[in-house]
């Protein structure tokens, strides 16, 4: 579902700055839900690995293997992404006929991606622009046209990747039923969800929805969304890798929160268990 998205964390995130005293504590708050945004997608997350070299370098007593508290915290976020070492250079272009010239873009350092990754994202809090088309070059034989979406805030990034993700179609549940219809367990009985709203709402709840690919089984593969309406999450179990790629629908009460949804999803929509 995400084999097309590839995130790459801006070198503007490694500055020596973000790391001072000051502006520490600020920082992580800023950028874990940034960080864990790319996580929960599944996608691939890389960063380069000059550019710890670089921060090291500018620490006293810093090392690559992040001795320090500051350190710590990068050590442990980043062993779950991956570092390219590669020494590619990224330029901006100024188009002006016979006067176009380029400019070095040191926020990107960039690896070599597999073609069919086709929707790259920046996590950048330097870079103003949300989109920006640049040209990267190992040697002078060799570069290529990198397009990139830029992000900071973790409700843009599902936005977008909710736009290029196939199309979710919701599908009526008899077991969970809906605002017209009471839900009809299989066993009589048995303990069943009811879906509280229309279709409608169901259908539009779906297309924002977002998901943690990080746990395995059935959590995995759902998608879930915050019903302001109800005041409860809304859950989506998927019915299948099959091309309609449908879900179903049911709400849950506050007190199965804990056991129902992903805390990296309570988290996003700043609910407490």
């Amino acid at each position: 579902m995400v084999d097309n998205i590839v995130f790459i964390i801006g070198s503007d995130i490694f500055k020596y700055s973000n790391l001072d005293d000051i502006n520490f504590q600020g920082f992580v708050k800023k950028i874990s839900p940034v960080l864990e945004v790319a996580e929960q997608t599944g996608a691939e997350v890389w960063y380069a690995h000059r550019d710890i070299k670089r921060l090291s370098n500018e620490m006293e007593g810093f090392d690559e293997y992040f001795t320090q508290s500051q350190g710590n915290f990068w050590g442990t976020l980043l062993s779950n992404f991956r570092p390219h070492h590669e020494d590619g250079y990224c330029f901006k272009i100024h188009y002006s006929d016979q006067n176009t010239s380029m400019e070095y873009y040191p926020l990107v350092s960039f690896p070599t991606v597999p073609v069919h990754k086709t929707h790259k994202i920046l996590l950048s809090f330097d870079l103003k622009e949300s989109e920006v088309s640049l040209l990267r070059a190992r040697s002078s034989t060799d570069f290529h046209h990198l397009y990139l979406n830029v992000f900071n805030e973790p409700d843009k990034i599902w936005r977008f990747v909710n736009t290029i993700l196939p199309r979710r179609k919701y599908n009526f549940s008899s077991k969970h039923g809906d605002i017209h219809t009471k839900a009809n367990p299989p066993k009589p009985g048995e303990k069943v969800s009811q879906l509280k709203c229309s279709k409608e709402d169901a259908e539009k709840l779906l297309k924002d929805a977002i998901f943690d690919r990080r746990y395995s089984g059935q959590k995995g593969q759902w998608c879930y969304n915050f019903d302001p309406v109800h005041d409860t999450f809304i859950v989506f179990p998927c019915e299948g890798n099959i091309p309609s790629n449908q879900f179903h629908a049911f709400h849950i009460e506050r007190d199965e929160w804990k056991r129902e949804v992903p805390f990296s999803v309570i988290s996003f929509f700043n609910k407490s268990i």
